[in-house]
């Protein structure tokens, strides 16, 4: 095959970067099943807006075992003008992660990590460009396994972490992380614009030089648009336009076995929404700009591999 596919993209320049999308989220166990020419119309209508938006850039935050489909984002990286990135890692325990997957030692698990970064996925030209790491407040051994492994592979790959946990559990494992060697600069921590985000969970995550992540921006449910702003301003305030990535969380397609797929999400819209707004909470289009190019591209770019 002539054409040439990179984890970090597939030739677009660098532009606007939105991290935390799903182009297919389903149920556990949604790998097993088929995805049809259905599924691919949506999502292909779903980055062509995202492209007229300005958009360049789309990391895919889909764990291994709940819609990831690697044939999928390899075709939709051929035909849309849109870079594509996704990620390796599994959900946390109490989402139900499978037993076969509870049931490996950390040190399998990072194989299985270590694999996905630095070969093709099943299916796919792509490598996969980060490592997902969730758990919830309550921690159960998987999920200390589930670190353990992120940390190996990391330590092997360089591959960057993002974490996704509750305000009251992200300051933790991100020490966790820390503690087991892994470079700040190399950690994020994905949906901090929650309504139980604190003051006090921002300003330890600025304080241990993490990259912070505003990217549930299509979802007012967790945190209205006045807030979210807010929180944003004051994250740019302290800690800099270069330590800030930001997504919708939005999911292109929705799927379930034996139903259609159904169109999710609209994160042009959420991302049209926060431009509008932001210049009230002193965020000119410059600086968020900044912020949807410089966070996301330098913890990427370090991951490229060519691939085909």
């Amino acid at each position: 095959m002539s054409r040439e596919i990179l984890t970090s993209g597939n030739g677009t320049s660098a532009g606007p970067a939105l991290l935390d999308e799903h182009l297919v989220q389903a149920l556990q166990g949604y790998g097993y099943w088929p995805t049809s020419n259905e599924h691919y119309a949506v999502v292909l209508d779903g980055l062509e807006r995202l492209a007229q938006a300005g958009v360049t850039t789309v990391l895919d935050t889909t764990t291994i075992e709940c819609g990831r489909d690697a044939e999928l984002l390899t075709e939709a990286a051929r035909d849309s003008r849109l870079r594509l990135l996704c990620c390796t890692g599994l959900s946390a325990a109490a989402a139900g992660v499978g037993a076969a997957f509870r049931a490996l030692p950390a040190v399998e698990l990072a194989d299985i990590f270590v694999s996905e970064l630095t070969d093709h996925l099943p299916g796919s030209e792509l490598r996969a460009s980060a490592i997902i790491l969730e758990c919830t407040e309550q921690i159960e051994p998987f999920d200390e396994t589930a670190t353990l492994a992120a940390c190996f592979a990391h330590a092997e790959t360089a591959a960057p972490i993002l974490v996704r946990a509750p305000s009251s559990a992200a300051v933790a494992r991100v020490d966790r992380l820390v503690g087991r060697g892994v470079d700040p600069d190399r950690i994020l921590v994905l949906g901090l614009d929650d309504a139980s985000t604190t003051i006090k969970t921002l300003e330890a995550l600025i304080s241990r030089g993490v990259l912070m992540g505003i990217t549930s921006i299509g979802d007012e449910d967790r945190l209205s648009l006045d807030a979210r702003c807010a929180m944003l301003a004051f994250i740019l305030r302290s800690a800099g336009p270069s330590r800030v990535a930001l997504g919708t969380g939005s999911a292109l397609c929705r799927s379930a076995p034996g139903q259609p797929p159904a169109e999710a999400g609209l994160p042009e819209t959420a991302l049209g929404r926060l431009r509008d707004r932001a210049p009230e909470f002193g965020i000119d289009q410059e600086l968020l700009a900044t912020a949807l190019m410089g966070g996301a591209h330098a913890l990427l770019a370090p991951v490229a591999v060519r691939s085909g």
